[in-house]
């Protein structure tokens, strides 16, 4: 019956994401394997379809390189720009990686496996597609994939077990305090009391407020880049829940809040669709001084975020405007305010960006000894990715892709790479799994996800962060949608995902640099 599949590479591809995509969904406790769903049913049926090797190689390269430069773009920006801050966390993310490989490698020779299954065996208990992807195109073997199946399921559950244990013992986070309010915004109505300028207030709350509009006596107008502040102005406010109460205080006295409703200016959303204004920043507009309008919050996919004048600027924002009614129609045509033109895909950021990522994995790195690797086809687009989705654009070329598209390509590279690595060793891996090599494979795996969450864990605790963020940052560590959605189930406390952000570039980083010097 399979035999209908021999030769035929995209009917046997589609019918093992269909099927993995199905398998994902199957609940084990509070596990769901997801996208990892496909490679286990490619290794399944690999060993009976005949396919074409070469094939299924460039496949490969193909779908991981699409899958890492697009996360390389969305994590741009915000891994440069919180660098400093989170650089202790990117720092032991990077100790406990180096860690595990090292153990990794210890235990695995004691045990007597390869170094090629460990540094599968290591991918897998680690959760990296993009390190499996390396291990085998540096070795051009199939053991690295059989390593990775048999180690994926048991660190996803050790991460998972792991998580919901450090989060039922809380302890002491003298370093670690809670800014939730910060993702939380209040529209207020304050009335000036006070004699406070415009620039004491921007020094003193920076980020957390805009100011909607003003009213002076009957007239309400929207204010520019440095509005004059008067007594008994009256002005409408978007600020962060944290600020809120502070920001009251130092304007004067909280008005009763009332809809707003003015017959010259109106509150509209826009979309940006205009590849002109993508990944500049809201300064650069001059929207104030061309349309007297003013970008009070922006929504990014599932962000929200207020609009300052460093904000950049992406295609598909929805951006929330005061403007005057009569200037609301020449801000539309602007913006572009059209699915249709957005949802278009920017083959330059797309093409451009990955023959940039290819050109750069051929980058040969030496080693001490005469030894050397190539980027590869992982870290070359990772790179890539992280270094223009943090320039926004260049010139008159923007490197960034709407969120939903962004996303959409992530899971089809993803699906693609998953596919075929499982259709291309699901021979070795039957011949594998149910032997001696399969137990010692899957017990190793346990001891790196243990290793990497224990060395993370007793760091945090003693550099006075909370066991929230600590959860956070084992999975970004990981980086298995599993882990992280355990843990943001298991507490609605946001330092889940600061953490989480702060460790997960890192750490994919990290995972990759460290197999070429596994397999010397």
């Amino acid at each position: 019956m399979l035999a209908i599949f021999d030769g035929h590479i995209w009917l046997s591809i589609f019918f093992m994401i269909v099927l993995g995509t199905l398998f994902g969904m199957i609940p084990f406790g509070p596990l769901r394997f997801g996208a990892a769903g496909t490679l286990f049913v490619g290794l399944a049926f690999g060993s009976f379809i005949d396919l074409d090797d070469n094939i299924l190689s460039s496949l490969q390269e193909l779908g991981l390189g699409l899958f890492i430069y697009m996360q390389g773009l969305s994590a741009g920006e915000a891994f440069f720009k919180g660098f400093s801050t989170q650089l202790k966390h990117m720092l032991l993310a990077t100790v406990a990686v180096i860690a595990a490989a090292a153990a990794a490698l210890g235990v695995g020779s004691l045990m007597g496996l390869s170094p090629l299954a460990v540094t599968g065996v290591f991918s897998g208990a680690t959760t990296s597609t993009a390190s499996l992807a390396v291990a085998q195109q540096q070795s051009g073997e199939e053991l690295p994939a059989v390593g990775y199946s048999l180690a994926y399921p048991v660190g996803v559950a050790v991460a998972i077990l792991l998580v919901a244990f450090i989060l039922r013992h809380s302890w002491p986070a003298q370093k670690d305090q809670d800014h939730s309010a910060e993702k939380i915004f209040r529209s207020r109505t304050i009335k000036v009391t006070r004699d406070i300028s415009y620039a004491e207030l921007r020094e003193k709350f920076a980020d957390h407020f805009v100011i909607a509009t003003i009213r002076r006596g009957r007239d309400i107008d929207v204010p520019g880049d440095n509005p004059e502040l008067h007594r008994g102005d009256v002005l409408r406010v978007l600020v962060t829940k944290a600020k809120a109460k502070e920001l009251t205080d130092a304007l004067g006295k909280r008005q009763p809040q009332t809809p707003f409703v003015d017959k010259r200016l109106v509150n509209e959303t826009v979309a940006i669709s205009n590849e002109d204004i993508e990944g500049r920043k809201v300064k650069e507009l001059n929207l104030f001084s061309r349309y007297g309008a003013r970008i009070v919050r922006v929504r990014r996919g599932d962000e929200e975020f207020l609009a300052t004048n460093e904000t950049h600027l992406e295609s598909g924002d929805d951006l929330e405007i005061v403007v005057k009614h009569d200037r609301l129609g020449d801000v539309r045509d602007y913006f572009g305010d059209s699915v249709t033109a957005y949802s278009q895909l920017n083959w330059v950021a797309l093409g451009g960006g990955l023959t940039i990522g290819y050109l750069i994995s051929l980058i040969v790195v030496p080693l001490p000894g005469g030894a050397s690797f190539e980027l590869g086809f992982a870290l070359g687009p990772l790179i890539t990715g992280l270094v223009l989705g943090a320039l926004h654009r260049t010139s008159r070329i923007p490197w960034q892709i709407p969120s939903p598209i962004n996303t959409a390509f992530q899971q089809w590279g993803l699906a693609i790479f998953l596919a075929s690595v499982g259709l291309s060793s699901g021979e070795a891996f039957v011949s594998t799994a149910f032997s001696w090599m399969g137990l010692k494979s899957m017990v190793l795996a346990a001891i790196i996800a243990v290793i990497i969450i224990g060395i993370f864990a007793v760091a945090s605790r003693f550099m006075g962060q909370s066991e929230t963020r600590t959860s956070g940052g084992i999975s970004g560590l990981f980086g298995q949608p599993a882990v992280v959605n355990y843990a943001t189930g298991a507490s609605s406390d946001s330092r889940i995902l600061t953490g989480y952000t702060s460790t997960i570039v890192v750490a994919q980083f990290m995972k990759i640099v460290v197999i070429p010097v596994m397999l010397l």
